[in-house]
């Protein structure tokens, strides 16, 4: 089905946030907007790729993206923009002031919305859910099945694995290590509290397996550990926001996911159910060893009399 773009060309977004939120919102039913199927997949081609979105141009986004320019341009129109350079604006605004990312989130995703009079104690959070949805199913999208095949094998058979994530991503770094540490010996993570970086890589030896997570606006220790890692021999996976994000450019194995939403910072749901499925993937293709590196932990629990 054509695409049909409304008459009076507003546009139906003014930052970057608001538009990563129109896919949420059309599987809501909450526009009224007729995208066909293909102008769908393009928008979200746009989306899971901001920063080629903002650099290249609608030639070569054509060409990235398997379609034509026209294309790009009737999205642009559908979306109520006079045409693709005003839409384009939206992906290169944040490039220009990344400084501000969390109180620009809380000001666009949060503030800026209206309290509604009959839900305002849980209009946002049902917002927030329903854009985590959206974020879960573009990540199953996503989902490369060689990837998760050799990124599974990996996670059994690598002889060590670490894991890093910077500030926020370090807690979803922490969890992988500890449930993988469950299932298989030598898991740990790269920076160890106090030890420092450079103790962490410097451990790193050619057909180790570095996880590394994060997303925009990149940490600058978390792109340097994966260019040092990549140097020292070590095969990587990124778990990252984009495909154009500079953790993914390093990886062998990138896993692609988007964290947009009405969160002040990058909204973390996909990130979490990524992770448990490549666990229980891991699990399965370990089967027994698995039951029996679980009952070894369960016995140590008991043990020690250290259950929750």
């Amino acid at each position: 089905m054509p695409a049909s773009p409304p008459l009076d060309r507003t546009p139906l977004a003014n930052t970057l946030p608001e538009l990563q939120q129109i896919p949420a919102r059309l599987q809501r039913g909450e526009l009224n907007l007729r995208l066909g199927k293909r102008a769908q997949q393009v928008l979200n081609q746009l989306l899971d790729n901001p920063r080629v979105s903002a650099t290249h141009n609608i030639s070569e986004l054509g060409q990235d993206f398997g379609v034509s320019p026209s294309t790009l341009t009737r999205l642009a129109q559908s979306l109520g923009f006079e045409g693709f350079n005003a839409l384009q604006q939206l992906f290169r605004a944040p490039l220009k002031g990344q400084g501000h990312f969390y109180s620009e989130q809380l000001q666009q995703a949060i503030l800026a919305r209206p309290i509604p009079p009959l839900s305002p104690h849980t209009e946002l959070i049902q917002q927030v859910v329903g854009d985590e949805v959206g974020n879960i199913d573009a990540m199953r999208r996503n989902l490369n099945p060689r990837t998760v095949r050799e990124t599974v094998q990996r996670l059994a058979k690598a002889p060590r694995i670490y894991l890093f994530g910077h500030r926020q991503s370090y807690s979803l770094a922490s969890f992988f290590s500890y449930t993988l540490g469950m299932l298989r010996q030598d898991v740990e993570l790269l920076d160890t509290p106090g030890h420092g970086l450079s103790h962490g890589l410097s451990k790193l030896r050619e057909g180790d397996l570095l996880v590394l997570i994060g997303s925009a606006p990149y940490s600058a220790q978390t792109i340097r550990v994966a260019e040092h890692a990549s140097r020292q021999g070590a095969e990587l996976v990124a778990i990252t926001d984009s495909h154009s994000s500079p953790l993914a450019a390093y990886a062998r194995y990138p896993f692609v996911s988007p964290t947009s939403g009405a969160f002040f910072s990058n909204s973390q749901a996909a990130y979490m159910v990524l992770i448990e499925g490549l666990l229980s993937q891991t699990a399965r293709y370990l089967g027994e060893r698995a039951v029996k590196a679980l009952r070894h932990r369960e016995q140590l629990i008991n043990d020690l009399q250290d259950q929750y």
